[in-house]
């Protein structure tokens, strides 16, 4: 949970949120300390010093939202399988890719389909869906099976961990060298900002990172340019353009943003 943005607080809910041991004070809580991670949701909490109740507007006793790892292949049903270490109750992002001239796709039970945008290709269109969740012991030991069919279908898995919720900001396609979702506004509470990007491609591998984010992965399945990179949402200024470069420029380029929180 998160600590409420507004309105009256009371020692009990700082409890609720981080726990306590014995008689309640607010010395329990510094940040960085043994109750309060030092992540950006809690930045308004002080290390040491004066500390007072208006200080643990929308703090949360979630820790960082970490990196787990990638998996990809080019593949027409199925699934890739999950980065290694992957476990129950990661955050997990899936971007499918179907080779087409008809949007050829069946949605994962249980998991949201946050995004279907057009790939141009030179025989006709082909489709980039984009689908998330929290994943279970069951998702684990039972991963979704996908159906999306074409000579150059393939999967990309992204997985974090540490938080609780996978938010799809938005999504967009167009032609040219760049790709961008203009004006990126976080939400409050988030960790981490992903951006994700498909580029068709006949030759080589394209596609630079947005500015302050690091690339998790980026390369090739057969006629594709796939990856994704994230970074902090803490330092992150609203209403900056989020922008892929170095798109080849062949076809259409799509790019997703989700947030972590």
């Amino acid at each position: 949970m998160t600590i409420k943005s507004s309105g009256t607080l009371s020692i009990s809910d700082i409890v609720a949120e981080f726990g306590s041991s014995g008689t309640h004070s607010l010395s329990e809580y510094y940040r960085g300390g043994s109750r309060v991670p030092n992540t950006p949701a809690n930045s308004g909490i002080p290390t040491s010093g004066t500390i007072t109740l208006s200080d643990f507007y929308g703090a949360s006793a979630i820790a960082d939202i970490s990196y787990v790892g990638t998996n990809f292949a080019h593949i027409a049903s199925g699934f890739v399988g999950w980065p290694a270490g992957t476990q129950a109750g990661d955050m997990a992002m899936i971007m499918t890719l179907s080779n087409n001239n008809t949007n050829y796709w069946t949605g994962m039970s249980g998991w949201s389909q946050d995004s279907i945008n057009e790939l141009l290709v030179s025989n006709g269109s082909g489709w980039a869906c984009l689908y998330s969740k929290v994943i279970s012991a069951g998702d684990v030991s039972s991963p979704p099976q996908w159906v999306g069919g074409g000579a150059y279908a393939g999967m990309l898995v992204v997985v974090y961990r540490g938080g609780s919720l996978v938010k799809f900001k938005g999504a967009t396609y167009e032609t040219g060298t760049t790709i961008t979702i203009p004006g990126f506004t976080k939400s409050t509470g988030s960790s981490r900002i992903a951006a994700f990007f498909v580029d068709r491609t006949n030759s080589g591998l394209y596609g630079t990172p947005p500015s302050g984010f690091t690339e998790r992965v980026r390369d090739r399945i057969t006629y594709y340019n796939m990856g994704v990179a994230d970074r902090a949402a803490s330092g992150y200024a609203n209403g900056t353009n989020i922008v892929w470069t170095a798109m080849h420029n062949q076809y259409y380029q799509d790019m997703a943003v989700y947030e972590l929180i």
